[in-house]
């Protein structure tokens, strides 16, 4: 179980950007290691900004939460994952936060507010990597992996989760 204090958040001053960033009521504990994760995924590249392309990345090494085993029973395998993270285009230096991870939060919040959610969590990211014009939903189209297949899944387990409630 991941616990957050202020001293962790103030450990990793990227992670409170984002947080902020994503300016949801509350984001789950697995959302918020993806988070983490995508930070990591950052820095083990060497790349100067956390991007979409990161998150996912985050998503899916998190291993337990709703969007990774979306990913999964979609057919992504983590060495193509790292391959395809390795080979691609870089983010612009000078940022810390790239734009299209706010552009990937702000839908990550609208869809938990579209679904009349109270929380964040890692479906709710993944849904956000999909969104028009953000590097990661490119990403994994790449990867053989259609956007819409990404929503078709996700909204088809919320149902399911929902309906079992």
């Amino acid at each position: 179980t991941l616990h957050l204090n202020k001293h962790d958040l103030m450990q990793e001053p990227r992670l409170d950007t984002i947080l902020q960033l994503a300016r949801t009521g509350r984001m789950t504990e697995r959302a918020v290691e993806s988070l983490r994760l995508a930070i990591a995924c950052a820095d083990r590249t060497c790349d100067s900004s956390v991007d979409s392309c990161h998150l996912l990345a985050g998503l899916y090494r998190e291993g337990t939460g709703v969007a990774f085993h979306i990913l999964e029973h979609l057919g992504l395998e983590a060495a193509d994952l790292e391959n395809a993270m390795d080979a691609r285009k870089r983010p612009l230096e000078g940022e810390t936060i790239a734009d299209d991870l706010v552009s990937c939060l702000d839908a990550a919040t609208a869809f938990s507010i579209r679904l009349r959610h109270s929380y964040c969590g890692t479906e709710h990211l993944l849904a956000g990597t999909t969104a028009e014009g953000v590097c990661s939903r490119t990403l994994l189209e790449r990867l053989g992996i259609a956007p819409s297949s990404v929503d078709h899944e996700i909204l088809g387990l919320l149902g399911r989760l929902q309906d079992a409630g």
